[in-house]
């Protein structure tokens, strides 16, 4: 579940700072 929340955090962040969308997919991978 907690995964789960940082997924829909991540899908966020990049909507909000476009600049860390290259570092969400980073942030995906790790678990």
């Amino acid at each position: 579940m907690e995964f789960l929340k940082k997924e829909r955090t991540n899908y966020s962040l990049p909507l909000q700072t476009p600049l860390d969308a290259p570092l969400e997919p980073s942030t995906r991978l790790n678990p």
